[in-house]
């Protein structure tokens, strides 16, 4: 309203023209000024729920981003924590199928050495035997060649006792045929 208008009367702004204002026109401006100002309210109502929904789900995403990120660290620690468990029973089971094979492998070199020890000792054995055997051979072969030269030296003494007797007999013989000669003639 312009203070120079007398009351009741309103001026346009355009035109500077002044009428009068009527109870009818004023209730219409009053409901038509309260609509837009109603109007006005709910859209800045509309404009601040938004903003305030927007600031909430700001924070709760800020909030809840905070424990994701905390949720997923400890995931990703959990998950670590399992990976390194799962390798050291690998590195353990693979420590324990090389300590098994090394194992085996040790009882089949045993095995093996005591195999080559049995036979080692039972080829020494069959050698000493042979050697013992071959000893006695060697003994019987010289008793038996010193009974032959001991038969032989026998034979020959024999038959060189039996040449000295037959010696002695013709010389017995011949000393008694002298004396019988002497005596006789």
């Amino acid at each position: 309203m312009n203070p120079q208008s007398p009351a009741g009367t309103i001026s346009c702004p355009h035109c500077k023209k002044s009428f009068e204002l009527t109870e009818a026109l004023k209730g219409q401006l009053r409901d038509h000024l309260k609509e837009e100002f109603d109007k006005e309210a709910r859209v800045a109502l509309e404009r601040e729920k938004k903003r305030i929904e927007l600031e909430a789900v700001e924070k709760a995403r800020s909030t809840y981003q905070v424990e994701l990120n905390d949720t997923k660290a400890a995931l990703e620690e959990s998950k670590k924590a399992t990976e390194a468990a799962q390798q050291g029973e690998l590195k353990v089971r693979k420590q324990a199928r090389e300590l098994q094979q090394q194992r085996e492998q040790l009882e089949l070199d045993v095995a093996r050495k005591i195999d080559t020890e049995r036979e080692k000792v039972r080829t020494e054995a069959l050698e000493t035997f042979a050697e013992q055997h071959r000893l006695k051979d060697r003994e019987k072969d010289k008793m038996i060649t010193d009974l032959h030269k001991a038969l032989e030296d026998a034979k020959r003494r024999a038959e060189q006792g039996s040449s000295e007797t037959q010696g002695e007999v013709l010389e017995t013989r011949s000393g008694k045929n002298i004396a019988r000669h002497v005596s006789d003639g």
